[in-house]
C-alpha cells in the first residue's frame, strides 16, 4: 500500500468514526425517548420508506437525518443478517456482533 493510499484510508476511517458516533447519539435519544423496535419489532417496510423520508430531509439540510438515513439501513442489514440463507442461520446476531468486536464480518 502506498502513503497515498494509508492516508486515505485513515482519513476514511475517521470519518466512519465521527459519523458512527453521530449515530449513536441520535440512537441513544430514541431510547431515551421511549423508541423500541430496532432490532426486529418494528416493520422493516416502515424503516424502509422512513429512508427515504429522512434522505429528503437530509438533502434539505437536516444534517441529523443523515444519521437516521444510516440507523435505519444498520436495522435493514442486521435483520436480514439474521435471516436464513439456504436453510441455515446466518451467525450475525447482536450477541456475534459485539462479542466478536469485528462488525460480523466472517
Amino acid at each position: 500500500m502506498t502513503p497515498l493510499q494509508v492516508k486515505e484510508i485513515n482519513r476514511i476511517h475517521a470519518a466512519v468514526d465521527d459519523f458512527a458516533s453521530a449515530m449513536k447519539t441520535r440512537l441513544t435519544r430514541g431510547v431515551e425517548m421511549g423508541y423500541t423496535g430496532w432490532d426486529g419489532e418494528y416493520p422493516s417496510g416502515r424503516l424502509a420508506g422512513e429512508i427515504h423520508a429522512d434522505v429528503q430531509a437530509a438533502l434539505d439540510g437536516d444534517g441529523n437525518r443523515a444519521a437516521d438515513v444510516a440507523n435505519r439501513a444498520m436495522m435493514l442489514w442486521l435483520r436480514r443478517a439474521n435471516a436464513t440463507h439456504d436453510g441455515r442461520a446466518i451467525d450475525r446476531t447482536v450477541d456475534g456482533i459485539v462479542g466478536r468486536g469485528n462488525g460480523g464480518e466472517e
